[in-house]
This record gives C-alpha cells, structure tokens and sequence, in this order.
C-alpha cells in the first residue's frame, strides 16, 4: 500500500531530526540561532563605527602621500624614499596618477618616480599583482604601471596582453602601454585587436588615436593586411590623423566587400575629407549608405547648387529622408533658403516633391505662421494646406494651444476650416488635443481624452489565476492542518482545534520568515562578494582614462515629468551639471496639468524649435520641442499625456546617443553617479544591456542650484522608515541579485539602457506599442523583456548595478501616497509575472528562470498574503494566551533579529566608501531598523496585499504623486 503524502512528510522530518541529539528541539535551535544572529548585529554595529575611523584614517593617508608627492620626496635620500615607499608604494602610486592629472607637475617629479622606481625591490612589488589570480589586482598593478616607463613594466603589460586575460583586463593594459609611446609594442597592441570583442575593438582603436604621428609612421607594416578588425583600426586611426595616405586608403575600403568597413570608411570621408564624396561615382552610388554620405557632405556646403541639387532628388524613395534631413539642416544654418524652398513648393508639379518640400519646410513652422501676416499670405496658405493633407498638424495644434498672437489664430483657423470636411483624421486630432476655446470656433466639441489610449482594462486570465491562487493560499494551512491531524478531527473539540490550529501557524509564520531572511542573507554575502570586486574596479579607473573618447558610451537622460512643477527646475540644474563627458537632456512633459512646462520656458527662456526624429516607437503626439541658447544639451518635449512609460518612448525617440537613461524628474543625481554606473560596462567582456544604481531618499537634505549640499535622514517618521527600506532593497538585494546575473530590476528613478536593444525589444511596455499594453511596472518588465530577448537570441548579456552611482529622489511622507505606491508596485510585479510566464522554469532561459522568477513569485507576491495570515494569528494567539515562550523566542528570532541583521549590513554595505549620514543619523536608523518590525513592516504587507486584489481588477495607471518639493532649506 502506497504510504500518503503526510505520512512521507513525517518520516522525513522525523529522519532529519535524527541527525541531532535527542536533548536538540526548535527551541534550542532557535535560542542558538538568536545568540548567533546577536551575535552578528553587534559585530556589524562595531565595523559600522569602526569604519568611519577607516575612513577618517584613509582622508588622512590620502593627504599624507600628497605632501610626501609635492614636498617629502624631493628632499628625502633615496635611501629614506625607498624605506617609505616599500610601505606605501601602492597609495604614492595611486595619489601620484591623481595629482598628475589636477596638478601641472615639473618634469622633475616624473623623472624622480622612475628613478625610485627601478630599485628592486620596488619593481617585485609592483609586478607581483600582475602575477595575481584576483583579475582586478592585474587590472590595479596595469593601471599604477601606467606612469612607471622603465623596460621591466613595459614588459609586464605586454605579458598581460599575450597571456590568456579577459579583454577588460586587456583594455587596461593597452592604456598603459599608450601612456609609455613606446614602439615597440605596436606591433602586439595591434595584435591584441584579432578575435576580440567589438566594444573592446572600439576602445583600442579609439585610445590608439592618442600615438599621433609615432602610430601613422608604423602605419605602412600594416597597410596591406586584410584583418577586418586592422582594417577597422586604420579606418578609426584615420578620424583622428588626417594624411593623403589614409584618404587613399578610406577610397580603397569604399570598394571592398565588407559591408561595415565600407559604412565606417564612408563615414570617415565625410568627417574628415567631405569633398572628395561630391564625386558623381559616390554621389549616384548603387551603394546607399555612400550614396547617403555623400549627400551630407553635399549638405555641408551652403550654396544654391547644392540645394538645387538635393531636391532634384527629395523624391527618390532610396534617399527622400536623408535628403529631406539634409535640406533641413541647411536652411537652419542659411535662414536665406527658406523663400526658396517656398518658391520651389509653388513652382513644382511634382506630388511627391512638393511633399518632401513641406516636410523640410515644416521644420520651420513658427516662421512660416509668422508670414501668414505678410503680403506672402497666399503661398503660405497653400503650404499649410499641404501639410494638414500629408498629416502634418499635430505641431499645429501645439502651436494654436500656446499662441497669443489673435490675428495669426484667426488665419490657421479659417485654413482649418477649409481642410476638416475632407480629413476625418484632422478632425479627431483636433477635437481630442486642440483648447476649447479654439473648438468653439471651429463649431467642434471636444472629446473626452482616452487616458494614454490605455484604459484600463481587465486581463481575465490573470484575474482567474489570481482568484484560484488566493484560494489556495487561503486554504494551504488549514489543509495541511486536516492531513496532519486528521485522525482527531473528530474527537478534539472546536476550542482545542482552534489553540491548535493558532500555534501551528505562528510556527509556520517564523519558518516563512527564517527562510525569506535566509535567502537575504545569501544575498548579502553576494553583496559583499560584489561590493569588493567594485570597489577594487572603481579605484582602478582613472577620470583621464574615462573621459578618451570611445572609451564610454554617449547617453540621453530621459526625465519624465508629470505635474512636478515643485521640483523641476532643481532637478533639471541637477542634470545639467553631470560629470559626464558626451550627454544630452531631454525633459518629456506628460501632458502636466500644473506649471511645470512654463517653468521651464521662463527659466531656461526657452524657444520652440523643428526637430527631426525617425520616431522608431509608437507614441503619443509631440506638441512641440524647445531648446534653449544658453543650455545647448537640454531638450523639452511637450506631448499628450501617455503616462511615464510613453513618455520615456518619446524621449528615445528623440535622443541622439547610443545608451539612455530614464530617470524620475522629482530626482537628483550626484554629479558622479553617471559616470559611474556606466563605468561599469568596461569591467565586463559581456554586452551590457541595462545597468542602474542606488535610490536614497532626499527627503530632510539641503539642495542648492540643483546640487545636493548635505545629506540628512528625513524628519518624517515614514521617511525613515523608507529609507531602511531602501538600503535593505539596494545593499542586500540588488548587488547580490547583479552578482549572480539574476537582476531583473533596474529602478525607473534611474536606470542606464542600450538604445538599440531598447528599440528591439519595442520599447516601454504601453497601448501604443508592439503589445497593446500598458503595465505600471514598467522599469521592471522592460528588464525582464530585454533580457527575455537576448536569451532568445543566444546573445550573451550583463545587467549590471553600481553601489556607489547615487540618486535621490523624494519619497512620500503620507500614509495615502505611501499606500497608493506601494499598491501600483504590486500590481505592477504581479502583472510582469503573468506577462512573461513562459519563462518559469524554462532552460533556455537560463537561471532567470529558476532563481528571480520563483523567488519573486513565492515572497513577493504569495508571501505577503501568507504573512497577513500570519500576523492575524499572532494577535489570535495573543488574545488566547497562547504566545509561550518558546514560540515568543522563535518569532522573535525569525522576524527580527533576523530583520535587523541584514538591515545593518545594508547600512554597512551603503557605508564602505562613503559617508552617507552623520554618526547621529546611523544611530536613529539602527533604532528604526527595531522599531519597523513593529508596525510599519506589516503595515506594508497590508498594502501589497490590497495591491494583490487591485491587480484582479486592472493594471492601473501611472497615477500622480504630491511633492512637497526640494530646496536650499529642505529641513
């Protein structure tokens, strides 16, 4: 007879406890553990205060090794130099290569480093990391090497490029070897490029162009080898260096067969030697990418013939929208154009030029409106007639909302008239976005606006799912209470069933939380793991070495703005004042009902402008874009509110740059935080698809001109609470989660992306796009969506995080909006699960789908559902007189003692490098750390709970969060 599951169960318990003595209960294991566990947070309370010594000691070795640098080490015998640096070689090293690059220091200094350097026992030092099995001591010793030129390191690094090292580890080296100009490791440095990895291709080639004209004379040995990756060099080296040689040798790889080497050749022509692409042979090319290139550089002139000769080809479907966009940026630069381009639009009885011709003048709107006021009226009316036919009044519309000129409206909307009885599309247009006022005029009424385009709508099968999952949670213990006793289900009385039934599910409830914090604790020993491997990575990178070209990628920051007029001047001072060496600012104003949009025209005296985007996502309307003479990086989309995830959409259809970075316009970025968390592409062989940092409440800091002048914890008690919250979720969850590749959250207030990837994938999840839907969990399914992507593609990836890349943002300060957003949060996983249920425990997505996904799924979205039934029975058994001290012990063991545990770690962890808040602020958050298991913990579980049942219901929206706003005096 085959034995019932319970009965298994049983036997295997009784098997395991076996194992131990027989004096050995959960008691006892249990009052153990909490020893441990106290143990343990006195031991991580003492690092934190020892750390800050640390730290204090570490400010004081740091200027200690800039006095012996600019004062000690010129006066010392070489004798006493070499005793001091035999112990501080690694810091003088490093403090070295950090003055050398703020300080203009004498030659006499870098001649005396190269003397002391050469004794012995020096040189065994610093070749002996080199030699190291930690990846990053070989990475550490390659970039202290960089200032040291004597043979035996010059030998060193090229050891390191020819010994089998990941090409990270490479990269360094090359720079180094660069810093030396010695020609004798050419021939290697070009060698290392074969079979390697593109990004690391591009590093090389690019930090190459550094050698000038000692790489140019070594140029002949390689001129006739066919390697795709020297050929690729020569090419890049040919941006940087200009000779007849090189001209000859980009019009040579015009004519081969490798299609990109003939793109990158191409391109290098029209940036360095555009006059030789006005050749007819380049000009009527059967190649469309030479033949795209040589009409930009026919762009660059600014002559009649050469605008003659592009429109005589605006019709050529191969070329229409390179040239349209090359007419376009020669009549921004020659304003003269522009009456000829009208004459043209009026002369020509070509459809399809007239229709390429109002496309390049539509780039110029406000200056044609400006004109219905001139005795010119007549042409231009017949222009804007032509551009409500081709589609072309969504910018209209923009314009007719923010005029004030009466005379200019009372013309457009005559020509409106005119055009609506023959474009329904121009009358849905108008009647959802054009301003009441004006629809009166027009003898229209205004439609209600669809919210995004997006209602919200119930997904059934989700709903089903969740309606069957809350059952069976609902129904698990009590099932397994029947099974397990079921041989006194009727002999016990209720009462006695009741008690019963009470302390089992508090025991149930502390093996919940043993094993939720169990695995944090796993995680935060990934995080340590991580933190380290970081730490050591970030010291070895160099601002010099970050700031040559190629070596990091361009990027767009996308802020969406929804109504945050409170914060969104600071904010944007903030993202204009980045330490980042090629960026651009795209503010995207979700449709704000507030001032935030006349906020920033006043203060940035903003001027509407022609843009110009192939509008690869689907979105909402554009209204306008402005940009700003003083603020040449800053860009502000106005649009129809779509929610943040649209809003983002747009803004990467706008941006020029190769990565993207969404960030909250209610946050604050440190100066550094870019550059670091971008940084962290060059630590990896891997292709970085999505990266993101820290998110630290700003609540209770100072803010001046956008820049964040001290940091304090927030006066609210919710603030204080959040800001646990947000150190546990960041120190001991996102790092470990990035150490074992299972990151699956890129945070919305701040996250890096790959455009191209991006555009892949579709984009941000919304109505408009690939997939018809909307999610308010948008941050968290485009990772899940991007990584789902590469898997698929067998493409190898890396989502990566930074400890030390900051952003602070505000966080609610009312039980109301702390409610409604951690209610969106929750619908929001729970909706990204149901969306992306194929890849439970699929192999062919690797460990995504065995580690996050069944995590997120058992104790995020089940687990607060199992804890509310818990802490219900807690106050049952409270009120029954049931809580013996045992169960007191293991409750409080598990819940928090455990709970406060990995709560000083995290503040630990956020803590190693930095000093976030004073010693009397880590002493408050220690003492929230307790006092949050008491109230605010569950009060939490609670609201995930009520977001579990919103969830049967709909997606949600993106919704509106109240700011209180940041300033100088944010106290």
């Amino acid at each position: 007879m085959t034995p019932s599951p319970s009965l298994i169960l049983e036997d295997a318990v009784e098997k395991v406890m076996s194992l131990f003595p027989k004096s050995f209960t959960v008691y006892s294991f249990y009052a153990t553990l909490l020893l441990a566990v106290s143990f343990l947070i006195v031991l991580a309370i003492i690092s934190l205060l020892l750390n800050r010594l640390r730290l204090l000691r570490k400010k004081q070795r740091t200027e200690d090794y800039t006095n012996y640098i600019l004062e000690d080490m010129l006066t010392l015998s070489d004798t006493e130099n070499i005793r001091y640096l035999k112990k501080h070689w690694r810091g003088v090293l490093y403090r070295y290569s950090e003055v050398s690059q703020s300080l203009h220091l004498d030659h006499i200094f870098f001649e005396k480093i190269q003397a002391l350097f050469c004794h012995p026992s020096l040189v065994s030092k610093v070749l002996s990391g080199v030699r190291s099995r930690s990846r990053y001591r070989r990475i550490e010793s390659a970039m202290l090497m960089e200032n040291l030129r004597n043979a035996p390191y010059r030998l060193a690094l090229e050891n390191l490029l020819t010994e089998k090292n990941p090409y990270f580890v490479k990269l360094y080296a090359v720079n180094s070897l660069i810093k030396h100009n010695a020609s004798e490791s050419f021939p290697l440095l070009v060698e290392s490029l074969i079979g390697a990895p593109g990004n690391y291709r591009e590093m090389v080639c690019s930090l190459m162009g550094e050698l000038g004209n000692a790489f140019h004379e070594y140029i002949p040995e390689i001129l006739d080898r066919n390697e795709p990756e020297i050929c690729e060099l020569l090419i890049v080296f040919s941006e940087t260096y200009v000779s007849e040689s090189l001209e000859k040798y980009l019009l040579k790889q015009l004519k081969g067969s490798n299609a990109k080497l003939t793109c990158l050749a191409a391109a290098a022509l029209r940036k360095n030697y555009p006059f030789t692409l006005l050749q007819d042979e380049f000009l009527n090319s059967e190649n469309l990418h030479i033949r795209k290139e040589a009409l930009w550089s026919l762009a660059n002139r600014t002559d009649r013939d050469s605008l003659q000769r592009l429109l005589e080809l605006i019709d050529d479907p191969h070329v229409s929208q390179t040239v349209i966009h090359a007419i376009s940026q020669m009549s921004r630069r020659q304003p003269l154009f522009i009456p000829i381009l009208i004459k043209y639009f009026n002369d020509t009885k070509n459809e399809d030029k007239r229709t390429g011709t109002a496309r390049v003048l539509a780039n110029h709107l406000d200056y044609l409106l400006m004109k219905l006021l001139s005795p010119e009226k007549k042409q231009i009316r017949s222009l804007l007639q032509e551009f409500l036919k081709i589609g072309i009044f969504r910018e209209l519309i923009g314009f007719l909302n923010k005029n004030k000129n009466l005379a200019i409206e009372t013309e457009i909307v005559s020509i409106l008239e005119k055009a609506l009885p023959s474009n329904p599309l121009l009358k849905e247009e108008l009647c959802a976005y054009l301003a009441p006022r004006i629809l009166e005029q027009l003898n229209l009424k205004e439609l209600p606006r669809e919210k995004k385009r997006r209602a919200e709508k119930t997904e059934r099968g989700k709903t089903i799912i969740l309606i069957i999952s809350l059952f069976v949670l609902l129904g698990i213990v009590p099932a397994v209470y029947m099974v397990r006793y079921r041989n006194f289900l009727t002999t016990w009385e209720f009462e006695t069933h009741l008690k019963q039934f009470v302390i089992d599910f508090n025991y149930y409830l502390a093996y919940y939380s043993t094993s939720i914090n169990l695995i944090y604790l796993i995680l935060l020993f990934f995080s340590i793991l991580g933190l380290r491997k970081q730490v050591m990575g970030w010291r070895a990178k160099q601002k010099s070495f970050l700031y040559k070209s190629r070596i990091l990628p361009s990027i767009s920051i996308i802020a969406p703005a929804y109504c945050e007029e409170a914060n969104i001047i600071e904010s944007t001072n903030s993202l204009l004042n980045l330490n980042y060496p090629n960026y651009e600012l795209i503010v995207v104003n979700d449709g704000s009902t507030d001032d935030t949009l006349n906020r920033l025209i006043e203060y940035y005296q903003l001027e509407r402008v022609d843009y110009e985007t192939e509008h690869p996502l689907p979105t909402m309307p554009i209204l306008g874009v402005y940009k700003s003479v003083s603020q040449p990086g800053l860009t502000v989309v106005d649009k129809i509110n779509g929610g943040k995830a649209d809003s983002l959409n747009v803004g990467i259809n706008m941006s020029t740059k190769d990565y993207f970075c969404g960030i909250d316009a209610d946050s604050l970025l440190e100066p550094d935080a870019l550059l670091k968390v971008i940084s962290q592409l060059i630590d990896s062989d891997e292709e970085s698809v999505a990266l993101g940092g820290n998110i630290f409440p700003i609540n209770g800091c100072d803010i001046e001109k956008g820049m964040l002048t001290r940091t304090a914890l927030p006066e609210n008690w919710l603030g204080k609470f959040q800001t646990i919250e947000y150190l546990r979720a960041f120190m001991a969850g996102r790092i470990g989660w990035s150490q074992i590749k299972c990151l699956l959250i890129i945070s919305g207030a701040f996250g890096v992306f790959k455009k191209d990837r991006i555009i892949e994938v579709g984009g941000y999840l919304t109505a408009q796009g690939r997939y018809e839907k909307d999610t308010v969990g948008e941050d968290m399914e485009l990772v899940v969506r991007l990584s789902r992507h590469m898997r698929e593609q067998k493409h190898p990836f890396g989502v990566h995080y930074a400890y030390n890349a900051n952003c602070w943002t505000e966080v609610p300060e009312s039980l109301k909006i702390l409610s409604n957003q951690r209610n969106r949060w929750h619908r929001g996983l729970i909706d990204i699960l149901y969306f992306h249920w194929k890849i439970f425990f699929r192999p062919s997505f690797g460990r995504m789908g065995w580690i996050p996904f069944p995590y997120f799924l058992m104790f995020e979205v089940f687990g607060p559902l199992l804890e509310v039934q818990g802490y219900l029975m807690v106050i049952l058994a409270a009120s029954l007189g049931l809580l013996n001290k045992e169960i007191l012990l293991i409750l409080f063991t598990a819940t928090i003692m455990l709970g406060i545990l990995i709560s000083v770690s995290s503040l630990l962890i956020a803590e190693k490098e930095q000093q976030y808040y004073s010693l009397k602020d880590s002493l408050k958050l220690l003492l929230f750390a307790v006092i949050e298991n008491f109230g605010f913990r569950q009060y939490v579980s609670f609201e995930r709970v009520f977001g579990y049942f919103s969830a049967m219901k709909s997606t949600g929206g993106w919704g509106k969060m109240v700011r209180k706003g940041f300033s100088s005096n944010n106290r």
